[in-house]
């Protein structure tokens, strides 16, 4: 396992689309920090890493930390969200 440190920047919000699992504001910061080619987010999980097909190997999901989780649900329903920075645990 690595520590990796996430910084959602404003741009990733500008940036980000609802409801989309490599392309929400916390995809793009992931992707960015992990330095992968792949980033992966839904509501209770992240992935960072290289894989074929529309989603990662269950081995590659972490949990999401709460304040990530609750900027994605924050973000997805159209609330007005801010910058924040977040440390994972990735394989």
């Amino acid at each position: 396992m690595r520590t990796v440190v996430v910084e959602v920047t404003a741009e990733d919000i500008e940036k980000g689309e609802k409801e989309e699992c490599e392309r929400c504001p916390i995809a793009c910061a992931l992707l960015r920090s992990a330095g992968t080619a792949r980033a992966f987010v839904d509501g209770s999980e992240m992935a960072a890493g290289d894989w074929e097909g529309m989603f990662p190997e269950i081995a590659q999901r972490v949990p999401m930390p709460p304040d990530a989780a609750e900027f994605v649900a924050d973000f997805d329903e159209g609330r007005i969200v801010e910058p924040f920075t977040f440390t994972v645990e990735l394989p």
